[in-house]
């Protein structure tokens, strides 16, 4: 029996659902989010600034305006990793439902 595959994002009618790559995309994209917030004066969090979330967990560097060129190509390549992961989740939907043969 081979593993399920599930969506990276799923909509459903109560709401969205994350999973995989859906979850880091949603980080990464909170992340920018902060990032402007930031740019204004203002926090998102009370804990570290965005730009030390970029530099420790994912090691990126450079001054605030190549994090953001680095984080935008981080979700660029995440948006890809999820349509993939949707694609094959729905393949083998489809599969399972007999519609590929």
């Amino acid at each position: 029996m081979t593993e399920r595959k599930v969506k990276a994002i799923e909509n459903h009618a109560g709401g969205t659902s994350l999973q995989g790559e859906g979850i880091e995309l949603m980080r990464l994209l909170t992340i920018k989010q902060g990032l402007k917030f930031e740019r204004m004066g203002m926090k998102l969090t009370r804990g570290p600034k965005m730009t030390t979330i970029l530099r420790k967990q994912y090691g990126l560097k450079g001054n605030r305006d190549k994090l953001e060129a680095q984080l935008d190509q981080m979700i660029e390549d995440c948006k890809a990793r999820c349509d993939q992961q949707n694609a094959e989740a729905e393949a083998q939907q489809a599969e399972r439902e007999g519609l590929v043969h």
